[in-house]
C-alpha cells in the first residue's frame, strides 16, 4: 500500500500521473479513530492465538474469560449500560462471526490485521447492530 502511495505521489510530481487502481476514498471522520494491530506487531508480541492478539489493541477492549482462561466475550471499555449489551460485533474476512470464542482456535500467525472500528464508521460499515463497534479481523488467506 505504501509503495502504491509513494509511486502515485512521485508520478503526480513528475506530471505523468496514470493510475490503474481506483483511488482509496478518504476515511470518514468518526468520534473515535479506529485502532489497528498488524501482523508484524502480532509476530513481535509472540502471541499464540487471535484471541490473545486482541489484547494488543490496548485498553480499548476488555476481554472476559472464565477461571480456566477460556474466552467468554468482549466489551468496549468505558461504555456500560444495564439495558444494552456493549459487545462489539466480530467480522472475519468479511463474514460476521457470532461468538468471540472461535478466536481461541485461530493461530495468531494467520492474522494479517485486527482493527477496532467504533462510532458512526462501525454503523456505516456493518449496520445499526454494530453500534457498539466492530472488531474486523483479516487473515492472510481470507481477504
Amino acid at each position: 500500500m505504501r509503495t502504491f502511495v509513494v509511486s502515485t505521489v512521485l508520478l503526480a510530481v513528475l506530471g505523468a500521473c496514470q493510475t490503474t487502481e481506483a483511488p482509496t476514498p478518504p476515511r470518514a471522520m468518526s468520534a473515535r479513530p479506529s485502532m489497528e494491530v498488524t501482523a508484524e506487531q502480532i509476530r513481535r508480541a509472540g502471541v499464540g492465538t487471535a484471541w490473545q492478539a486482541l489484547r494488543l489493541l490496548g485498553g480499548s477492549l476488555r476481554l472476559r474469560e472464565n477461571s480456566q482462561g477460556m474466552a467468554m466475550g468482549v466489551e468496549i471499555r468505558g461504555r456500560t449500560s444495564i439495558h444494552f449489551d456493549n459487545e462489539p460485533a466480530l467480522v472475519m474476512d468479511g463474514i460476521r462471526i457470532p461468538d468471540f470464542q472461535v478466536l481461541q482456535a485461530i493461530p495468531a500467525m494467520t492474522v494479517e490485521t485486527i482493527r477496532l472500528v467504533t462510532g458512526p464508521d462501525a454503523i456505516m460499515l456493518w449496520g445499526p447492530d454494530a453500534g457498539d463497534g466492530v472488531v474486523i479481523i483479516t487473515t492472510r488467506r481470507g481477504g
